[in-house]
């Protein structure tokens, strides 16, 4: 007799399913035995730190950003809202923000 969760897993049709169980498990495991608080935005922030290290990623956000960069204003105000989202981590020292001419 299999145990039963392999069972379940077997017998679900969508495995999207199954992986946003899996997520939302890792992420209450996470926030439940982490000695400081984070939001969901911020472990899901935490979980894209590497996605948006590698090359691809960012010039893909170059890119996105020089669309905008003609307004002065508007990219300005784009490059803050992203790294403030960092600097909450930073300060928590989960990352470390790396200035980059």
């Amino acid at each position: 007799m299999a145990h039963p969760h392999v069972d379940a897993i077997s017998s679900m049709e969508d495995a999207s399913k199954l992986i946003d169980i899996i997520s939302e498990s890792k992420i209450s495991h996470v926030r439940s035995n982490l000695s400081i608080h984070l939001h969901e935005s911020q472990i899901k922030l935490l979980k894209n730190v590497d996605k948006h290290s590698k090359k691809h990623h960012r010039k893909a956000r170059v890119r996105q950003y020089a669309k905008i960069s003609d307004d002065d204003a508007h990219f300005k105000l784009h490059s803050k809202l992203y790294l403030k989202r960092y600097e909450k981590l930073a300060r928590k020292n989960l990352v470390e923000i790396v200035e980059v001419d």
